[in-house]
């Protein structure tokens, strides 16, 4: 009877896929402060698909919490497929300084390099 009770147990539900966005960031000093700037976008994921975010901008937030490594930008960014994630970016413009600009979109593939 144990064995039929056992048998009958619910099973775990699997964990969710992760998933990224397709962006490599590489971390530099910028104006003495650490900063992750994007190094490369993968092709056909959400990042290079938003067309808002090019190679040289800098990570400043994912959701509203602030990074400032690849260890808490990897954390905040890898979530469940197809789930929104919010990460604000800055660009230095002509003028030298920073403007800041936020892009939405749904996690659909980690960032892998061509070769890799």
């Amino acid at each position: 009877r144990r064995r039929e009770e056992e048998a009958g147990a619910a099973k775990p539900k699997a964990k969710p896929a992760m998933a990224g966005v397709g962006i490599v960031f590489k971390e530099v000093k910028r104006g003495g402060k650490q900063s992750l700037v994007v190094k490369a976008l993968a092709p056909g994921a959400p990042a290079i698909s938003s067309g808002m975010i090019d190679v040289g901008d800098s990570l400043v937030s994912v959701d509203g919490k602030k990074i400032n490594s690849t260890d808490t930008a990897t954390k905040a960014i890898l979530g469940e497929k197809g789930s929104t994630i919010t990460m604000t970016f800055e660009r230095e413009n002509e003028e030298g300084e920073y403007d800041k600009y936020t892009v939405a979109m749904k996690r659909g593939q980690a960032a892998t390099l061509p070769g890799k």
